[in-house]
């Protein structure tokens, strides 16, 4: 089995014939096997660069410095997760990995905030700016991304464009 790969920009382009044929790989990619690589998604190369180079500078600091924001104290589940602390895996005791999760940067008085406070909320940050800049700039990147390829899968199934986005004005999309 190949993993089938979505190009976004072919979705979404003018080009109605290419943006046809891409819509049926992405409706055949969803239906028969589950899940596909998504390529051309406008994400610049630098920004990718910026933000592997953000990750590895945030990772590189201390651990005392990591640990000010740790995700333990967050009641949202926001910030440093240390080596061993994550476990996705049912069978294995630990993620050995750090991670840093991070999602819609939401004010205490928010009403989702009250509704869902285990969902919702403010992010912890590390202070550094150039880390939080790449962080901030690669996180709407990544989630107008998303945006366009949930409006294609409502294409795809022939519903309203705005079908799944206008359920995402305060969405819990997670950078991690």
């Amino acid at each position: 089995m190949n993993i089938p790969l979505i190009n976004l920009h072919n979705l979404i382009c003018s080009n109605e014939k290419l943006r046809q044929s891409e819509l049926s790989t992405l409706n055949r990619a969803c239906r028969e096997v589950g899940f596909f690589y998504l390529i051309e998604t406008g994400i610049s190369k630098s920004l990718i660069k910026q933000i592997m180079n953000a990750a590895r500078q945030f990772f590189n600091k201390p651990l005392h410095e990591k640990q000010q924001i740790d995700i333990k104290q967050s009641p949202n589940h926001r910030g440093y997760g240390d080596i061993g602390e994550e476990q996705l895996d049912e069978i294995s005791l630990a993620d050995w990995k750090e991670t840093f999760d991070m999602a819609l940067d939401l004010p205490l008085d928010h009403p989702q905030v009250h509704k869902y406070s285990s969902m919702y909320g403010p992010n912890q940050y590390i202070d550094d700016i150039e880390i939080l800049k790449a962080l901030q700039v690669y996180y709407s990147a990544a989630f107008n991304v998303s945006q366009r390829l949930l409006q294609a899968m409502a294409n795809t199934l022939n519903l309203d464009d705005h079908f799944f986005t206008r359920h995402f004005n305060t969405h819990v999309t997670i950078s991690e």
